[in-house]
């Protein structure tokens, strides 16, 4: 019979009287988050026209559902990563979809789209160079938005129009919750311009008719 050796009842005893466990700690839960559905009026005119909204493109780090932040303040060119939040889906489809539920309010013909292979009148391609909770300080931090949106023609491919668009929005608290809440007024108020942009832009006659 083996004898216990007095390094393995030393250990027994300081787990025993230490109320220690050997198993490991329970993780924290991951938040997922979204944007929520789009709620936006249909103001200003209506847009005649067939739109194709693809999601947009953008950089590798947006194609995740990955929630990130900046810090001014420490290295502001690295992109870091929430440890305990996430999206439900890359922040480029849900921007996608944004765009194309707040246009489909405004179209009183044939709606909007996304890439399925139907012909439209329009096309609306989207780059989006930041979408991103950026840290001023500890407990001061914005959401902060810049999309660039090409509107191109379908016959022809005719470019029409490009702009970039951008906004920045104070968050309401400094944690990834904030950043939501700060992130999704930044959108719509980037999708409310660009709607009211495609309608002014579409209902102006073709260049040379």
């Amino acid at each position: 019979m083996k004898r216990t050796t007095p390094i393995v009842v030393s250990m027994l005893v300081a787990l025993a009287s230490g109320g220690c466990s050997l198993t490991p700690a329970p993780r924290t839960p991951v938040a997922y988050h979204d944007l929520g559905q789009w709620s936006g009026p249909m103001t200003g005119p209506p847009i005649e026209a067939l739109m194709i909204v693809p999601d947009p493109a953008g950089p590798l780090w947006l194609d995740s559902d990955e929630m990130h932040y900046r810090l001014t303040y420490d290295d502001p060119s690295r992109v870091r990563r929430f440890a305990n939040s996430q999206w439900v889906a890359s922040p480029l489809q849900m921007i996608g979809a944004r765009l194309r539920a707040a246009l489909a309010t405004r179209t009183a013909r044939g709606g909007t789209l996304a890439d399925i292979g139907v012909p439209g009148d329009y096309w609306l391609r989207g780059t989006v160079e930041e979408f991103c909770q950026v840290f001023d300080g500890s407990e001061k931090s914005r959401g902060v938005l810049r999309m660039r949106v090409a509107l191109v023609r379908a016959r022809g491919h005719a470019l029409v129009e490009q702009r970039t668009f951008t906004a920045e929005v104070p968050a309401p608290t400094p944690d990834a919750r904030g950043g939501v809440v700060a992130l999704t007024q930044a959108l719509d108020q980037c999708v409310a311009a660009v709607s009211a942009w495609v309608a002014e832009a579409v209902a102006q006659p073709p260049t040379g008719a």
